[in-house]
């Protein structure tokens, strides 16, 4: 990925995933480890969530990867999800506000001073951590954001904004959302990144390239079907990721499910195609307002790099 050209590598955190026989690394090791073997690219999470750590937990974890990675650590944070949390009785209430409050008391503790903090869900009486960011730097914390409370707090907080399953239409009404939250926050709603979570399929072939990428969001739109609902279409919503925990028939379950929803609407909110057709639906992007993409790579990997490094990067050099 680093050779390909890519500026950032970004890993899940979660416990458990769909795919019963998906092996659950720990993400902060993880990207540790590989702070052995990847040299300039930006290293972070894809995303984390406030409920299973504890804040002072969080900032010096965080803080333990940027030192590690020589100031490259990156934070994506969202309200989190029931799989990873509920089958192991963590507290999954409030989690908009957890967020808001995690996020202020890491950013706090980053400075290394002592601190002060009495919120709702977290008190902290002269706290200090002493594992600070390189250069006692803000660690750049970019917000998981796919509902109108949270695209608030990514206005407000977020160094960035990461949505996913939307259309460069909607992205323009939503990244509305987030600059007014910016504004009455009293930022400058220029300096955040906004960024696009989207499956991406590349090929020579387009007919591959776009079944492999049709079949994989119309699965993302069964985990959120508010979002699908935004569309036109219907999904049982009982496979949300807000409420849904892994069974061993899950991944099939949802996989089935996913076979009714159009294939017009996944198309819409996917990148897919020959090198051009994804240099094109990425530049409608951009018009939209987005800065930044998280590629979750459908096609075969060494092709679909190849053909990034060298057919699709290039145009988007500057």
């Amino acid at each position: 990925m680093e050779q390909c050209g890519l500026d950032s590598l970004w890993f899940p955190d979660h416990i458990v995933f769909l795919n019963t026989n998906w092996i659950g690394l720990d993400a902060w090791c993880t990207l540790s480890a590989l702070t052995n073997h990847v040299k300039r690219m930006t290293l972070g999470t894809a995303v984390t969530d406030p409920l299973r750590r504890h804040p002072a937990v969080f900032a010096q974890t965080v803080a333990t990867l940027d030192q590690i990675s020589k100031g490259r650590a990156v934070v994506g944070i969202g309200a989190g999800e029931a799989m990873n949390i509920v089958p192991f009785g963590i507290e999954y209430t409030k989690r908009v506000l957890r967020m808001r409050e995690t996020i202020q008391v890491a950013r706090r503790l980053w400075t290394g001073k002592p601190i002060d903090f009495h919120g709702e869900f977290y008190r902290l009486n002269n706290a200090f951590i002493q594992a600070i960011p390189c250069n006692r730097s803000l660690v750049p914390i970019y917000i998981a954001a796919n509902s109108p409370r949270t695209r608030k707090v990514a206005g407000e907080l977020g160094d960035g904004w990461i949505a996913q399953v939307m259309c460069p239409e909607k992205y323009r009404t939503d990244l509305k959302e987030v600059y007014e939250a910016a504004e009455k926050a009293d930022r400058d709603p220029s300096v955040i990144d906004i960024v696009y979570c989207s499956n991406l399929s590349i090929s020579k072939d387009y007919d591959e390239a776009r079944a492999s990428a049709i079949a994989a969001t119309k699965q993302m739109f069964v985990w959120w079907p508010k979002q699908l609902e935004r569309y036109g279409a219907w999904v049982d919503p009982s496979y949300d990721w807000n409420r849904l925990t892994v069974c061993e028939d899950t991944l099939e379950k949802c996989r089935r499910r996913s076979l009714g929803i159009p294939d017009e609407i996944a198309e819409q909110v996917s990148i897919f195609g020959r090198p051009r057709d994804c240099v094109d639906r990425i530049s409608e992007y951009v018009r939209s307002g987005v800065n930044s993409f998280l590629f979750e790579i459908q096609s075969p990997l060494p092709e679909s790099y190849d053909l990034l490094r060298r057919e699709v990067l290039p145009f988007f050099a500057d």
